[in-house]
């Protein structure tokens, strides 16, 4: 098993996932975050090749267009 810290609360994974994959199984609307991983944000397009390891930290944000 691996634990991970989605927004400082403790997770349990059966298996590595993909950071799109965990968005995925979270519920996550995928077009409106920004996601930072171990205190580096990620790049949209990388989502989907950076697996999940154990004690990672994960913080997800809404995006907000302002002016």
């Amino acid at each position: 098993m691996i634990l991970i810290h989605l927004n400082n609360v403790p997770q349990t994974l059966q298996q590595s996932l993909s950071l799109q994959a965990l968005l995925e199984a979270q519920n996550i609307c995928q077009h409106s975050v920004a996601l930072v991983l171990n205190e580096a944000v990620v790049p949209k397009h990388r989502w989907s090749s950076i697996l999940c390891h154990h004690e990672d930290k994960i913080d997800v944000f809404a995006v907000v267009a302002g002016g």
